[in-house]
């Protein structure tokens, strides 16, 4: 073990900063009053105050932290990355977190294979293999695995659900509770488990299950596409394909190996 103390001195106070390293485990704590753990395992980086503190095993290993408060209940977990103040700091036993931003992450307590990037981003979050990028994304979402959340409030109405994707600002799930959903912009969703898939009608518009794709509005027609003749003979055509055809103005279907007026 070796250790070295830095003292500075402010107005009116004393603050000691230590930098402690250990050489035959290549563990580094630098921070107030920073201090090596008895048992520890290889390769952990601390800095700021309280960061690692708690380790008490040798399976603690690869993990580094920088930030105060940052991954300071960490017992036995292990190559978790937490950057910000208190990110990661109910953290005990997972492992392969990544955790960039204040409170990123913070209540992850047993949680594995996380990513949390943005100010409070995922900060109720205990659930295994979620990604959460963004400022306050799912910020009251406690229990659930496998979501990818992303943009600045995204899915942060409701507390608990899994496989789900939202992506944009402010976009949310239906509800709480829904597993396998799919919000991309408010504008266009899907069941992920039944491959439906629908454009517009809102977050709660429900899905047609047997149809892949439902267009849902009141306003908007479907445009179908445009081609010439001789575009429409350069496709590699196939029975079921549908087209507006410019040169003779109808609109036109691939059956039984032709193409004819519908």
């Amino acid at each position: 073990m070796m250790g070295a103390t830095l003292n500075i001195t402010g107005t009116g106070s004393i603050s000691t900063i230590t930098f402690e390293g250990d050489l035959t485990k290549d563990n580094l704590y630098i921070g107030v009053n920073a201090s090596i753990p008895g048992t520890i395992g290889d390769d952990n980086i601390a800095i700021g105050d309280q960061v690692l503190d708690s380790i008490n095993s040798i399976s603690a290993q690869n993990n580094t932290g920088l930030g105060a408060r940052c991954l300071t209940a960490v017992t036995s977990g292990s190559d978790n990355v937490a950057i910000g103040l208190a990110c990661l700091s109910a953290l005990t036993t997972g492992s392969e977190q990544v955790a960039i931003g204040r409170s990123a992450g913070a209540l992850a307590v047993t949680a594995d294979n996380g990513v949390y990037i943005g100010n409070r981003a995922g900060d109720s979050m205990t659930g295994n293999q979620n990604t959460v990028i963004g400022s306050n994304v799912s910020q009251n979402f406690t229990t659930g695995a496998n979501n990818v959340f992303i943009g600045y409030l995204a899915a942060d109405q409701f507390s608990n659900g899994s496989d789900n994707i939202v992506i944009g600002s402010q976009a949310d799930l239906p509800s709480g509770g829904i597993n396998n959903f799919l919000n991309i912009g408010n504008a266009f969703f899907g069941d992920l488990s039944e491959k439906s898939f629908r454009m517009g009608g809102g977050e709660t518009g429900g899905f047609t299950t047997d149809a892949q794709l439902t267009l849902n509005a009141n306003n908007k027609a479907f445009l179908a596409n445009r081609l010439t003749t001789t575009q429409r003979d350069a496709l590699t055509a196939v029975n079921g394909m549908l087209i507006y055809n410019t040169t003779t103005n109808r609109f036109e279907g691939r059956e039984n190996g032709s193409w004819v007026d519908l």
